[in-house]
C-alpha cells in the first residue's frame, strides 16, 4: 500500500463492516481517518481501537448541512482532507420486488445515492481550493 503519512482520510460508515476496514487501512498506511458515521457511539469505539490520529464525527449521509459541518470539522481538526472515501449504504429489506414500497426505496436511494452526492457536494470546494485530493465510492453487490 502506498505511503500516506500525512493524508488525511474520511470515511463514511466508518463504523463497522468495509468502512471500518478502509479505515484501518488507511491507518496501517500513515493516514489520519475520520471515521465518519451516523452510529457515532460505535464510531468512538472504533476510532479508540485505531489509535493513533484517528477521530469520531457523527455523520447523516442523507444531509447536506451534516456533510458541511463534517468537513468544516476535518478540515478545523487536520487543516485540510487529502481522500473521502464514500462507503455508507444499505440494503432494501429482502424480499420480492413487487412488494418493496416507496418509502423503502427513498429511504434506500436517500442513503446511497443521494448520500453520497451531498457528502462529495460538502467536499469538493476544499479539494478545489487545494487543488488536490482523491474520491473513492464504493458500492456492493446490492447496489
Amino acid at each position: 500500500m502506498a505511503d500516506l503519512e500525512g493524508r488525511v482520510a474520511v470515511v463514511t460508515g466508518g463504523a463497522r463492516g468495509i468502512g471500518l476496514g478502509c479505515c484501518e487501512c488507511l491507518r496501517e498506511a500513515g493516514a489520519s481517518v475520520v471515521i465518519a458515521d451516523i452510529d457515532v457511539t460505535e464510531a468512538q469505539r472504533s476510532a479508540e481501537k485505531l489509535g493513533g490520529d484517528t477521530v469520531a464525527i457523527e455523520h447523516d449521509v442523507r444531509s447536506l448541512a451534516s456533510g458541511e459541518s463534517l468537513a468544516a470539522a476535518a478540515k478545523e481538526r487536520f487543516g485540510h482532507v487529502d481522500i473521502l472515501v464514500n462507503n455508507a449504504g444499505v440494503g432494501p429489506k429482502p424480499g420480492p420486488v413487487q412488494e418493496l414500497t416507496e418509502e423503502e426505496w427513498d429511504r434506500v436511494m436517500n442513503i446511497n445515492a443521494k448520500g453520497l452526492f451531498l457528502t462529495t457536494r460538502a467536499f469538493v470546494p476544499g479539494l478545489i481550493e487545494q487543488k488536490s485530493g482523491r474520491l473513492i465510492n464504493i458500492s456492493s453487490i446490492v447496489g
